[in-house]
């Protein structure tokens, strides 16, 4: 497969994980919201914190599906500069997909929650060193990065998963709910146009590596072009020197 066939699908993966994963969060939000969605028994607490605790469900994996996709997206960019370690983007993507999908499907245990807060520590501290210290290889090795449209909404995406994923841990979110009674009614009204907003956020993150990978491919194909008329240049005035020379040779 052609470096652009493989970025073409790349990007295709990418909008479906949008596409579908917010299709499915936004509709299970909507119908809570509209009072149809039944309780499940693994998310049966008490009547005062069940649709806070529900909402912060879909909050989360939403903003894990969010950072999934513009990671795949940002992922064929990255690998051509930085090869295998390149890699490590379709890692992150796949890693939080995946976990989107158990956190929604699952039993939303203790581990899980504690693999997915360990998992985007380990990526924010990644990029934190990246923007701070530099990558250790590639064409700017040791060179601080600077923060894109892209990475930044990763970010934030990831950072709001990590500080939804210790509240649930900590028991905080049910002691906040204990203490706000009117909060989880707010919070199911509130699910539908945040989700809506990140989902929005992460297709412009999308849209931005696309178009990061787009002017790398565009000045790559520059810069040989221009190397080639270069050298073919170069060839025909030797060649027309060279018959030069001949002409005047007795």
């Amino acid at each position: 497969m052609s470096a652009h066939a493989s970025h073409e699908l790349t990007m295709s993966i990418a909008a479906l994980i949008l596409v579908i994963g917010g299709a499915v969060v936004l509709g299970l939000a909507w119908r809570e919201r509209r009072g149809i969605l039944r309780v499940s028994v693994d998310d049966r607490r008490t009547t005062s914190d069940g649709g806070a605790w529900r909402a912060s469900t879909w909050m989360a994996a939403g903003l894990s599906l969010a950072a999934a996709a513009i990671h795949l997206a940002a992922a064929p960019e990255h690998v051509g500069e930085l090869g295998d370690l390149g890699l490590g983007f379709y890692l992150a993507a796949l890693f939080q997909a995946v976990w989107a999908l158990a956190w929604l499907t699952g039993s939303r245990t203790g581990t899980l929650a504690r693999v997915g807060l360990v998992g985007n520590v380990a990526l924010l501290s990644a990029w934190v060193w990246s923007r701070t210290v530099g990558l250790p290889v590639g064409p700017a090795a040791g060179v601080p990065e600077s923060i894109g449209t892209a990475d930044g909404a990763t970010v934030v995406f990831q950072a709001l998963l990590v500080g939804l994923l210790v509240l649930r841990l900590t028991g905080a979110d049910r002691t906040i709910t204990t203490r706000l009674p009117g909060l989880p009614a707010r919070a199911t009204m509130a699910a539908v146009p945040a989700l809506g907003i990140i989902f929005l956020a992460a297709t412009l993150g999308v849209s931005t590596a696309t178009a990061g990978h787009g002017r790398a491919e565009a000045h790559g194909a520059s810069v040989e072009s221009g190397s080639g008329h270069e050298s073919g240049s170069g060839h025909e005035s030797g060649a027309g020197h060279e018959s030069a020379g001949h002409g005047h040779t007795p």
